[in-house]
């Protein structure tokens, strides 16, 4: 479990400390970027720990319920009720979370399409071509957990 020091910092260092962090994920323009920088920033274990916490806000927007929750992340109650209550009273992190569901939303829109349009294209002449992208976008669709 990460920890905290023991050792209290005078509240205006916390506050300096926490923009300059604040300011140095601003400066992150990629998603590599931030996949790099947050290898070099935290142990496995931190990151886990906060891609959990987004895992049960997005789950949670997605009206999953906190027995699946628990089953599909090995989370506990109190760790779902925690992030549900941030989840439904701070209106950024909501905001930021349903703008990434939207965003999976629409990826999911576009995938539907391609596999359309694969098979209605693997029915004619191009059969293998299309007959191939078809099965690629169903094995990309397949690797999505959420």
């Amino acid at each position: 479990m990460t920890q905290v020091s023991r050792h209290r910092i005078p509240k205006v260092i916390e506050e300096r400390i926490l923009s300059v962090f604040a300011k140095t994920l601003a400066t992150l323009k990629t998603e590599k970027q931030v996949n790099l920088f947050l290898k070099d920033l935290l142990t496995s274990t931190e990151k886990v720990m906060l891609a959990k916490r987004i895992a049960i806000a997005f789950l949670l927007s997605k009206k999953y319920s906190y027995h699946d929750i628990t089953l599909l992340l090995g989370v506990s109650v109190s760790t779902i009720a925690w992030v549900s209550e941030r989840y439904s009273n701070a209106h950024n992190f909501k905001e930021i979370i349903d703008r990434v569901v939207k965003s999976e939303e629409m990826a999911k829109m576009w995938d539907s399409i391609g596999e359309k349009f694969a098979s209605a294209m693997a029915v004619g002449k191009g059969r293998p071509f299309w007959g191939v992208v078809r099965n690629e976008l169903q094995k990309e669709q397949k690797k999505r957990v959420f």
